[in-house]
Formats: C-alpha cells, structure tokens, sequence
C-alpha cells in the first residue's frame, strides 16, 4: 500500500507556540498550511511557560517601559562573550516588541504585567501574559482552527520528503495508527 499522500504550500512540523505561530503567520500570507504534531496536545513547552521576553513591545510603551533594542542586543551579545550568531539574536530582539502587537491582535488579553525578573533589574523584558503561556497556546491554537489550517495530532514526522533533484518538497509522517503519510508542500518549517 502507498502512502497517503496530502498537499499543502507548509508544512510545519510541531504545534508547539513557534509552530503554531509560524502555521498563521503562514496563513497570513496566504498559504494553504498543514500542521503536525507528533503528542495528543499542541503547546509543547510554551504551555508550560509563564512569560515571554520583548523589547519595545506595544505592552512596554503602554507601561512607560524602556526597552531599547540595540541596548539589549549589546547585552545579550556582551552577556555570550559575542559567541553567539549576532544575525539570529538581532532578528529575535528586533521582532519580539512587534510578536507582542501581533498576538494581543489576535485577542490576547493585554499585556500590563512586566515585573522586574531579577532584583534591581534595570530594562524589565519580561511579558506575563494572563494565563501564561498556557493561555497564549490557547488563543493560537483557536485561531488556527477558526482561519482552517489542519492540525495533525500524533502524528510524528519522521524525515523530510525530497523531490529528484534533491530538493526538500514536503514530510513522511506516521500516525499513532501506524500509517504513513507524505504531506507535500513547496515549503517545510520545523518548529
């Protein structure tokens, strides 16, 4: 028996709160997304978490917080002894204060607690949504139902599937039932 075999533009692998995110940011775009996850529950990690760094987010500005991104990004790069790749760092801190906006558009609850996360702690960073991360699972999870995207549950991906040149073009999954499945896509995000 082959494999069955669905299309979508994305495929992302993990319903976790970055693939979730990425799956409607997908959305958004205009991409017809395939969701995978490998447990019964998406959330991952980011349901257990209770807050989220940002800087110069929409929630900061409402607080009278000062959060500057350049300071923040010579102290995390001072902080890792400049070890770590400064491109991927810039790109997160630079877009973490627009993630903030980009949710609480989605219909998170706004954002008023951002406590110092250490004593005496000078630029405060951290976000604690109500509910923590729990609740931001939900509102994604929520969304991507409303607007479409298919979420496989339990179903793990197990390789990337690739085309005659060598070119990735999608996922070999299995589901709990043991059957597997090739999910095409022109593009894959793993999560």
């Amino acid at each position: 028996m082959g494999l069955e075999k669905m299309k979508a533009d994305v495929v992302v692998v993990g319903a976790g709160g970055a693939g979730l995110a990425a799956a409607i940011a997908a959305q958004e775009n205009g991409a017809r997304v395939l969701l995978v996850e490998k447990r019964r529950m998406a959330g991952g990690n980011t349901s257990l978490a209770q807050a989220f760094f940002a800087a110069e987010s929409p929630a900061q500005k409402r607080l009278g917080i000062d959060a500057p991104r350049d300071v923040l990004f010579k102290m995390a790069m001072d902080y890792a002894h400049w070890t770590i790749n400064p491109r991927l760092l810039r790109a997160f801190i630079d877009r973490s204060g627009d993630t903030v906006g980009w949710l609480e558009d989605l219909g998170l609850e706004k954002i008023t607690n951002i406590p110092p996360f250490y004593p005496r702690q000078v630029i405060r960073t951290f976000h604690y949504p109500s509910g923590g991360g729990a609740a931001v699972v939900k509102l994604l999870e929520q969304t991507c139902r409303e607007r479409g995207i298919m979420l496989l549950r339990q179903t793990a991906a197990t390789r990337l599937a690739m085309d005659a040149s060598g070119g990735v073009s999608g996922v070999i999954a299995v589901e709990k039932s043991g059957e597997e499945l090739r999910l095409e896509g022109r593009s894959v995000v793993i999560a």
